[in-house]
């Protein structure tokens, strides 16, 4: 199941849709469906039969009558034409993973602050009112030598990937939100799947893009998440949906 449950469906465009207008019943339950399952895998296979398999095991015969009506409504992956996207769809969910990423920051770089507050105060608190000015400024001399000072915190499918708030806005502020996020998964699996150990992941995310040249397409990448959902690797993803969205609105105005 993705890790996104749901997604947004727009009754207004969808009821002025000339596409959807000249479906039948059955053609439009048949797309709806399909973009459902575009969204849990990430794509809709091209072969009539597994689409039939998806619509409810109707005859592959009938899949493809079906099929002729709603196919316009997809396109397929550059990089492999074997599966099949809606462009708006995608471009939601990438959209949906670079907020989530993004708020899970802001949320930890709030939780930090507070957390700094918090130790100041106790700090002041704990020593006489005469030392207090002293006693601060010491405490905070020796939180910059402390490891706590700038805790690591974990990311990841599986929570495995270990970075301080100051490593994770370098990557962000040198790959993006979406890319960083990226990368953060490929290591992830990584790890999970080898039993791998480093100490230090930043240092291992950073090496892996030095190695890779920045074009990140080895058999590590080839099967993260993201890879497997879009069915490219991580850098290309954006560019594909991209083309993908020019190819659809390009059909969309030479069709009928």
């Amino acid at each position: 199941m993705s890790q996104f449950p749901s997604y947004q469906w727009y009754p207004g465009d969808a009821l002025s849709s000339s596409r959807i207008q000249r479906m039948s019943l059955e053609e439009e339950c048949c797309y709806r469906r399909l973009l459902d399952f575009q969204w849990e895998d990430g794509f809709i296979p091209a072969d009539i039969s597994e689409l039939a398999r998806m619509c409810k095991n109707i005859s592959p015969r009938k899949m493809a009558v079906i099929w002729e009506r709603i196919r316009e409504c997809f396109v397929p992956l550059p990089d492999d034409p074997d599966r099949l996207i809606n462009p708006r769809l995608h471009k939601i969910k990438q959209e949906r993973i670079a907020y989530g990423y993004a708020q899970a920051e802001r949320a930890q770089m709030r939780w930090h602050k507070s957390g700094n507050a918090n130790a100041d105060a106790s700090a002041s608190v704990r020593h006489p009112s005469g030392n207090a000015l002293q006693s601060s400024s010491s405490s905070s001399e020796e939180k910059k030598d402390s490891p706590s000072e700038n805790p690591k915190k974990v990311f990841g499918q599986f929570q495995n990937v270990r970075l301080t708030d100051e490593e994770f806005g370098k990557l962000e502020a040198k790959f993006g939100v979406l890319g960083t996020s990226e990368r953060i998964e490929s290591l992830s699996e990584y790890v999970a799947s080898k039993g791998k150990r480093y100490k230090s992941h930043y240092a291992t995310l950073l090496t892996w893009e030095r190695k890779n040249g920045n074009a990140t397409a080895t058999a590590v990448h080839k099967h993260t998440p993201l890879c497997r959902e879009y069915g490219m690797c991580p850098e290309a993803t954006k560019a594909a949906a991209e083309e993908a969205e020019r190819l659809f609105m390009k059909q969309q105005a030479g069709g009928p």
